[in-house]
């Protein structure tokens, strides 16, 4: 009797090992399809602003213009910013309290790389607004939010009680709002 509870408890733990791992890489492969996608609608976004370029088909120095670069140029700058930030921190990146005493929008949001992105985004369509761009548009942002979701599971899994504080203190992905 008492070797088959040994037994059943051997196997419950082996059970729930494998369900542990079958999660994990689920989450790691539903996070690659969104990560995927968002980046093939920055790609085909980029795209139409070459056609946009290579036609010439509306003036550079318009006030949509002047916001779309603006945009992008400050997406892009926070991208690079953010990243630098979190290489300086990778010795602590265990922890997600360290983020949130960098400098930058961790201390607001959890995921202001995909903030950059939205903006970048933004501004390339605004480059660039046609029906099609604008769905690509929203497939992207949509992709984005469920990416930040994704990883947010992730890292709930892995840093239960650090990241429930953290996620109180934080939005997801725009400031003071979501």
């Amino acid at each position: 009797m008492e070797r088959s509870i040994l037994s059943e408890s051997r196997v419950s733990k082996a059970h729930s090992k494998s369900l542990s791992k079958a999660r994990s890489h689920a989450s790691r492969d539903h996070s690659l399809f969104w990560w995927s996608l968002k980046i093939g609608c920055a790609a085909t976004l980029i795209s139409a602003l070459f056609l946009k370029v290579i036609y010439q088909l509306t003036p550079w120095f318009s006030a949509p213009v002047i916001l779309a670069q603006a945009l992008v140029f400050v997406g892009a700058a926070s991208t690079l910013w953010h990243y630098r930030q979190l290489k300086r921190s990778s010795n602590n990146i265990e922890q997600p309290a360290a983020l949130v005493q960098r400098p930058g929008l961790f201390k607001l949001i959890r995921h202001p790389m995909y903030l950059s992105d939205m903006l970048v985004s933004s501004g390339l369509f605004l480059l660039f607004p046609t029906v099609p761009t604008i769905v690509v548009l929203a497939v992207g942002l949509f992709a984005l939010v469920r990416q930040s979701q994704v990883e947010d599971q992730y890292m709930q899994q892995r840093f239960d009680a650090e990241f429930q504080e953290w996620q109180g203190k934080t939005k997801l992905i725009l400031p003071f709002i979501y």
